[in-house]
C-alpha cells in the first residue's frame, strides 16, 4: 500500500554506476578498532597508526599515485587528506578507509588529527522503509596532492 515491495526483490537499479572519474567510498573498521574511541588506545595505535585510502592498484597508477602518497578524497560536503594504499584487493570503482581516525576532539590526544575522518564526507542519506543511515552512497574524487 505504501508502494514498497513487501519482500526484497533485487531490481537492476540498485547495481551502483558511479560517474566518470568518480569513485564510490565506502568505510569500515580495522579488526583491532571498535569504534571512533579505541583508536585513541596507544596500545592499538602501535598495530595501527593511521588509516590509508585503499584504492585498486590499477586505477592508482592511472592516476599516478604510489604507496604512501598522500591524496585528496573530495565528496559533495567536504574532502580529507590520507596516505594513499594501492591494491588489487578493491573494485576499481571503489575507495576504502577504516573509521575512527582523526578525531575532532583534543581530549582525545592520541587520535585527534591522525589520518582521515570518514565522517567530514559521507553525505546524509537515509534507507526508505526502516530509516537508517545508508554510508556507502556517498561518490568522491579523489587526487594527489
Amino acid at each position: 500500500d505504501k508502494g514498497y515491495e513487501p519482500m526484497p526483490t533485487w531490481k537492476d537499479e540498485y547495481d551502483f554506476k558511479v560517474e566518470k572519474g568518480k569513485f564510490r567510498f565506502l568505510t569500515g573498521r580495522y579488526v583491532m578498532f571498535t569504534q571512533s574511541a579505541t583508536t585513541n588506545n596507544i596500545m592499538l595505535r602501535d598495530l595501527m597508526a593511521t588509516n590509508h585510502l585503499w584504492i585498486n592498484d590499477k586505477k592508482a597508477k592511472e592516476l599516478k599515485i604510489k604507496l604512501g602518497d598522500m591524496v585528496e578524497v573530495k565528496s559533495s560536503i567536504g574532502k580529507v587528506r590520507v596516505k594513499a594504499y594501492p591494491t588489487n584487493k578493491i573494485h576499481p570503482e571503489v575507495v576504502w578507509f577504516a573509521h575512527g581516525f582523526n578525531s575532532q576532539s583534543y581530549h582525545m590526544k592520541n587520535s585527534c588529527d591522525k589520518g582521515a575522518n570518514d565522517n567530514q564526507i559521507i553525505e546524509d542519506r537515509f534507507e526508505k522503509i526502516y530509516g537508517c543511515a545508508t554510508m556507502h552512497h556517498t561518490d568522491v574524487e579523489i587526487r594527489k596532492v
